[in-house]
C-alpha cells in the first residue's frame, strides 16, 4: 500500500504514519483533504513557534531570523501524494509571490514549503515512484524542506494538507486558504503587518491555554515580547482576579525587536472556575497589547474509587490499547496499570487510591491513534459516586484528563456553653452581640492566637442565634497535645457549634476518620477538651453540658444550673489560668462597649457584672495539655 493510503496522527511533538488496513479509503481522503477541517489548528494570532530546517539543497532557514529581518513569512504544508497539494502547486501561484515579493524580487517576503512526511524521499518530490502526484522540484523558485521527522508540522497543529500560514515580524500567525492565494493578496497581508511602536513597549503573549491540566495550584507563564522600537529591558507584570492583585513579577532581560522571552510567573492557588487578567502594570508607549486573559478549571474533585468501565472493540488487542493511572509526578500508580485488554468484551476494572487529598491523571493509549472506536468501543472512567473522569472512546493515540481525590470533609458535632453567657431560666446563652448594631465580626477573631484560617460570615444576613466565634481543635487520640486540624466555627445560643455555612457540626478538610479528642475555645473563657478521644465524625454531638466529667481535668467545668455545666468565664487572655493578669485585661477594658474579651457576660459593655464573674473562679486553671 502507497503513501496515499496512510494517516496523518499527531500527538506530543511526534507524528506517526500508519498502514491504513483498518480505515476506508474515502475515510483517510475525508480526514486528510478537508478544504474547512475538523481538526485542531493553530488559532488566528497565535505566537508562531520557531524553528530550524534545512532545505533539499542543504540550504539553513531559521524563521525567526526571516522575522527579526521585518520580513512577512509564507508556510506550505503539503504531502507528494496529496490530491489537493499538486492542483495547487500546479497554479503557480506561490513561485509567482516568491519571484515578484522574495529574495530575487522586492525582498519583502519568504515562503517556505514543509513537507509533512517524514518517509517522503527525495525521488517522490521529483516525481520518481510511487506515493507522489508529479515533480514538485521543477520549476519551483522557493525552498522546499523535506524533513525526517514531522515536529514542526505537529508545533503548527497542521489539520490536514495543504495548509498554508501567514506570519507577520510580531510573531503573528494567521491560516491562510488556497483559494486566496496570488502575489497581490499575500504581499497586501504582509503590508497589513504592524510596525513596531516607537520607544519603549513590552506586551504579552498567552504561553496557556483555557484547558490547561491542574489541581489547585496553577503554574503561571506569559511571553513577554519587545514590540517597541528600542531594546526591551524591564516591564513589570500583575496577575489579578476581579481587581485583586494575585501575584506580581519584575522580569528584567535584553529582547531587540519582535524577540520574545517565557516568562514563569509563579504559581496561583484555584479551587473553582476563575478568569485571571495577566498584565503589564509598568508605562509603556502603547497599552494596546498589555493584557492576557484567561478562564482556568481547575481538575474535579473525586472520591478514592476509581472504576474504569469498557466496552471493547475488535483492535484492542492489535493496536496495543492499554491504560494506567499516574501521580502528580508522572510516575505510574501502583497496581493501575492494565496492559492487556481482550476485544469485544464488557470489562470493569476497580482501583482504591489513597483516601488523601492528591492529584493524578488517568491515561489510556494505543499504537494505531483512533481510540476505540470500532463495535461500537467505549469507556466510561468514574468516581463512587457517579462523578465522570473520563469518556471518550475517540481519544487518539492517547486520551488523559487530570482529576484531585479529595476525602470527605470529617463532620463533628459538639456542644458547649459558656458560664457567662448562659441565662439558667431560658437555659440558653444571650445572643447580644448578634443584636443591632452587630459587635460580631465578618472574619474569625482568632488572629491573634496564631490561628491564620478564613472563616468569615457575613454577619447582616447571619442566624439571629448566634452567641459568638469558638476555635475547635481535633487533637491526636495517642497524643493529646499534637493539634491535628483546627477551625473557627460559630456558637449558637443553644450550645451547639455550627460551621460557616450555618449547618451542624465543623468540617474538617483531608482529615481521616478515626479517634480524637475535642478541643473547644471560646472567648474570654477557659478551654475545655473531651475526657478522652472520639470516634469521628460523629452523629451525635459530644455534649460538654451534660456534665463536668465530659471535660479532661478536674474540676475544668462550671456549674450553671442542676446538671448543666459550662466553661468558666474570666481568661480574658486566653493562656489557660484565670488570675490578677485577667483582672487587668478587664481594668482596661472597663466601661467599653464593643466586641471585647473582659465583656465576659457578652452584654455589649464591659461592667462590674463581668467582675463578678471573674472574681470567684480565680486562680482556677486549665490542665496544661488544653491550654
Amino acid at each position: 500500500m502507497d503513501k496515499f493510503h496512510t494517516i496523518f496522527i499527531s500527538f506530543s511533538n511526534t507524528i506517526k504514519f500508519f498502514s491504513g488496513m483498518k480505515k476506508s479509503f474515502l475515510s483517510l481522503l475525508f480526514y486528510l483533504f478537508l478544504t474547512t477541517p475538523l481538526w485542531a489548528q493553530l488559532p488566528n494570532g497565535s505566537t508562531a513557534p520557531d524553528f530550524t530546517v534545512t532545505d533539499i539543497n542543504g540550504q539553513t532557514h531559521h524563521l525567526y531570523d526571516y522575522l527579526n529581518q521585518g520580513k512577512y513569512v509564507v508556510l506550505e504544508f503539503s504531502a507528494t501524494w496529496c490530491g489537493p497539494c499538486w492542483n495547487f502547486h500546479q497554479g503557480g501561484q506561490l513561485d509567482a509571490t516568491y519571484e515578484q515579493y522574495g529574495p530575487n524580487g522586492t525582498n519583502e517576503l519568504v515562503v517556505l514549503s514543509i513537507e509533512i512526511d517524514p518517509n517522503t524521499s527525495l525521488n517522490a518530490l521529483n516525481g520518481i515512484g510511487s506515493g507522489t502526484q508529479g515533480d514538485w522540484v521543477t520549476g519551483t523558485s522557493y525552498p522546499i524542506n523535506n524533513p525526517n521527522n514531522a515536529i514542526i508540522p505537529n508545533l503548527y497543529e497542521i489539520p490536514g494538507t495543504p495548509t498554508l500560514y501567514g506570519i507577520c515580524p510580531n510573531r503573528r500567525t494567521e491560516r491562510l486558504y488556497t483559494a486566496q492565494i496570488t502575489p497581490t493578496f499575500l504581499r497586501n497581508r504582509a503590508i497589513a503587518c504592524p510596525d513596531p511602536v516607537a520607544g519603549n513597549n513590552p506586551a504579552l503573549r498567552a504561553a496557556l491555554s483555557n484547558d490547561e491540566d491542574f489541581c489547585e495550584a496553577l503554574p503561571l507563564s506569559v511571553y513577554v515580547q519587545n514590540y517597541g522600537t528600542s531594546p526591551l529591558t524591564s516591564a513589570n507584570i500583575a496577575v489579578s482576579q476581579n481587581g485583586t492583585t494575585l501575584l506580581t513579577y519584575n522580569w528584567t532581560g535584553n529582547l531587540s525587536t519582535y524577540n520574545a522571552a517565557l516568562v514563569d510567573l509563579g504559581s496561583v492557588n484555584l479551587t473553582t472556575t476563575s478568569t485571571l487578567q495577566i498584565s503589564i502594570t509598568s508605562a509603556n508607549a502603547s497599552t494596546s497589547d498589555d493584557l492576557v486573559t484567561h478562564t482556568f478549571t481547575p481538575a474535579m474533585h473525586t472520591t478514592n474509587q476509581i472504576t474504569v468501565n469498557i466496552t471493547s472493540d475488535s483492535w484492542v488487542d492489535n493496536d496495543n490499547t492499554h491504560f494506567w493511572i499516574e501521580d502528580e509526578n508522572g510516575n505510574t500508580v501502583s497496581g493501575t496499570a492494565v496492559n492487556s485488554i481482550p476485544p469485544l468484551q464488557t470489562l470493569t476494572y476497580n482501583f482504591t487510591l489513597p483516601n488523601t487529598q492528591a492529584c493524578y491523571r488517568f491515561v489510556i493509549a494505543e499504537d494505531y491513534g483512533d481510540g476505540m472506536t470500532y463495535n461500537s468501543g467505549a469507556i466510561a472512567v468514574l468516581d463512587s459516586e457517579g462523578s465522570i473522569i473520563f469518556s471518550n472512546n475517540n481519544f487518539g493515540a492517547m486520551g488523559s484528563n487530570m482529576f484531585q481525590v479529595v476525602p470527605p470533609a470529617l463532620l463533628v458535632k459538639a456542644k458547649v456553653y459558656l458560664q457567662g453567657t448562659y441565662n439558667s431560666l431560658l437555659q440558653n446563652m444571650t445572643t447580644a452581640l448578634r443584636n443591632t448594631p452587630v459587635f460580631l465580626p465578618s472574619l474569625q477573631p482568632f488572629a491573634a492566637w496564631g490561628y491564620s484560617g478564613t472563616e468569615s460570615v457575613n454577619m447582616a444576613t447571619a442566624s439571629l442565634n448566634i452567641t459568638d466565634w469558638v476555635l475547635v481543635e481535633l487533637r491526636d487520640a495517642s497524643n493529646m497535645s499534637q493539634v491535628v486540624s483546627r477551625r473557627a466555627a460559630l456558637l449558637y445560643n443553644d450550645g451547639t457549634i455550627h460551621d460557616t455555612d450555618g449547618s451542624e457540626g465543623i468540617s474538617f478538610a483531608n482529615i481521616s476518620a478515626a479517634n480524637y479528642y475535642i478541643v473547644v475555645k471560646p472567648r474570654g473563657h477557659l478551654a475545655v477538651m473531651s475526657a478522652s478521644s472520639i470516634p469521628l465524625p460523629n452523629t451525635q454531638a459530644y455534649d460538654f453540658t451534660l456534665s463536668a466529667s465530659r471535660a479532661y481535668g478536674s474540676n475544668q467545668q462550671a456549674q450553671l444550673s442542676g446538671a448543666v455545666f459550662g466553661c468558666y468565664a474570666g481568661d480574658a487572655n486566653h493562656d489557660g489560668i484565670i488570675n490578677l493578669q485577667d483582672f487587668n485585661q478587664y481594668k482596661g477594658q472597663e466601661n467599653a462597649n464593643n466586641y471585647n474579651v473582659a465583656d465576659f457576660n457578652q452584654d455589649r459593655i464591659v461592667s462590674e457584672t463581668d467582675f463578678s464573674y471573674w472574681q470567684p473562679n480565680a486562680k482556677i486553671i486549665a490542665p496544661t495539655v488544653v491550654r
